[in-house]
Formats: structure tokens, C-alpha cells, sequence
């Protein structure tokens, strides 16, 4: 959970990647029928409570991660589990970051 806190706080101090590709990355795609996805390069891009969330899941054998961020607020919420395949965690992230708002 720590490293992944600090994977945010690098991100939003531009540490790791400029401003311009983070925009990129974080920015929903258009498909080919000309819809729109919430998913960028890498990050899901939800609104919740008027506040803009970026967010990226994961896992392996045994475990399920979230990291739910925003950056203009730099807030971050980070989930690790080890349920495989854990359901729920982007309701359970944005409960707690409630919290903080």
C-alpha cells in the first residue's frame, strides 16, 4: 500500500511522467462505433460526487489491488486485498474517499 501511495505522490508531482502524457493517459477513448469509454490509457476515469476520479485495478494469484486517485485534489485511496478477484473495490474506494472530501 506504501509503494503505491508513493507511485501517486510521484505522479502528481511530475516525478515520473509530464503533465502532458498524464493528461493523455488519464483522457476517456473513443471507439470504433463512436462511443465513448471511461478507460484511458491505462486509468479509468470516473465522476463520483462532481469530483473527477482516476483509477487502475489489478492482481495476481491470490490478491486484487485499487487505486483510486485525484489528482487535482491529490487524493489517493489504495486497496490491496488478498481475495483473488475481490468485487466491489472502486464502491468501497470512493466510500472512504468520502472521508476526505
Amino acid at each position: 500500500a506504501a509503494d503505491l501511495a508513493r507511485f501517486h505522490i510521484a505522479l502528481n508531482k511530475g516525478q515520473l511522467l509530464e503533465a502532458k502524457t498524464l493528461s493523455e493517459m488519464y483522457t476517456a477513448t473513443t471507439l470504433n462505433d463512436g462511443s465513448k469509454s471511461s478507460y484511458g490509457l491505462g486509468w479509468d476515469s470516473v465522476v463520483a460526487d462532481d469530483r473527477r476520479w482516476i483509477a487502475h485495478s489489478g492482481g495476481a494469484t491470490g490478491g486484487t489491488t485499487y487505486l483510486l486517485r485525484s489528482p487535482e485534489d491529490k487524493v489517493a485511496v489504495v486497496i490491496l486485498t488478498n481475495v483473488q478477484s475481490a468485487r466491489g473495490l472502486r464502491e468501497l474506494a470512493l466510500a472512504f474517499a468520502k472521508t476526505v472530501q
